[in-house]
């Protein structure tokens, strides 16, 4: 019997591993829940005044498919100098900037390499249009990011595009200086292309600066959420960072997907940018004080806490006791099969959940 169109999308979608892969909620579901990528909060007054005052003057309708130049000013500001705001893509949420980068400069750029242990969001943009690409394993390493070695190794045998998180989205690692210069000099002398999801960056104590890579602009695309932390993360609101070489071509494709990231959310964005500075370092020590008590209280019940930096996340090894410790207290971890490493959960440093 001759299988019908639908019976092999059905088919198709079964068997794609890659696109069945689960997605992180950007907004917890309820105080227990610890699932979230970064921290949030009621958006501020300010915000919600100047998206009002913008609708109210008649901004209704689409707009420029990049981002509207104000905000996409503010975020080049926030990045190293190599980076303009005519090369800023806006975008509807840090998942449709994994998708457009792997998807335009993946297949423009052609062999790509992404970590063994990756956001679950990577996994998923990957299978919507599968490209031919390979693993960067993590080895031993309790960061569980891939060594400078791994992605040496894979630059020489002809890989060119190389897909990075840092700070780990799993565990809250990053690169050193040391690793983040070898990094530079290994995409100069391959030629090759990184796109670089620095999205929480904001919660370390080093800011984890990758823009700093020596390569600039030209081999490194930046992507992650606009302004985290501050209430936008339900208004999924994200951006990419690139040269004036692939903006276009990412603008191009974002216009078929999205036409344009929503007006009323880049309003809002651009109404936390003057005070978010001030704002992001008052959240950041809260995080602080708070993962300090959440990994006191992970240590009196004998969790193995992974290595990582980020203020607003904790990373401990999968155990019978640290699953019974955690529904004892009603508290949902993100699992870290879906990341690529099942022995993990990761708990999100959110409100004060341990009272």
């Amino acid at each position: 019997m001759r299988q019908t169109t639908k019976g092999r999308i059905l088919a198709g979608h079964g068997a794609n591993t890659l696109l069945r892969t689960p997605i992180i909620a950007p907004v917890p579901a309820g105080p227990g829940d610890l699932r979230c990528d970064q921290p949030t909060a009621a958006l501020p007054a300010a915000a919600l005044e100047g998206t009002i005052g913008a609708l109210e003057q008649g901004q209704t309708h689409y707009v420029d498919v990049p981002g509207i130049l104000p905000l996409r000013e503010a975020i080049a500001a926030g990045l190293g100098a190599d980076y303009r705001a005519d090369a800023v893509v806006v975008t509807a949420s840090v998942q449709e900037a994994r998708f457009l980068t792997l998807q335009v400069l993946g297949q423009d750029s052609g062999p790509l390499a992404l970590p063994s242990v990756v956001h679950p969001g990577v996994r998923k943009a990957l299978g919507v249009r599968p490209l031919v690409h390979r693993w960067l394993e993590v080895g031993d390493s309790a960061r569980l990011l891939p060594s400078v070695a791994a992605v040496g190794a894979a630059l020489a045998s002809g890989v060119k595009c190389i897909f990075l998180e840092s700070p780990s989205r799993l565990t809250g690692a990053v690169y050193d200086a040391a690793e983040v210069e070898h990094l530079s000099r290994l995409v100069m002398e391959h030629s090759a292309l990184v796109v670089w999801d620095q999205g929480l960056s904001q919660w370390t104590a080093s800011g984890a600066s990758l823009e700093a890579l020596g390569a600039g602009a030209e081999r490194v695309t930046l992507i992650g959420e606009v302004f985290p932390g501050v209430g936008l993360e339900g208004l999924a609101i994200g951006f990419i960072a690139t040269s004036g070489a692939y903006a276009a071509s990412l603008a191009s494709v974002k216009q078929i997907v999205a036409i344009c990231t929503s007006t009323a959310s880049q309003y809002a964005a651009l109404g936390v940018d003057e005070s978010y500075a001030a704002r992001r370092d008052e959240i950041e020590r809260e995080l602080r004080e708070r993962r300090s008590r959440l990994l006191e209280w992970l240590e009196s019940i004998g969790a193995q806490v992974l290595e990582g930096g980020a203020a607003n996340l904790v990373a401990v090894r999968r155990t019978d006791a640290v699953s019974a410790a955690l529904q004892e207290r009603g508290l949902a971890a993100a699992e870290g099969t879906a990341f690529g490493a099942p022995d993990v959960l990761r708990l999100a440093v959110a409100g004060e959940v341990l009272q």
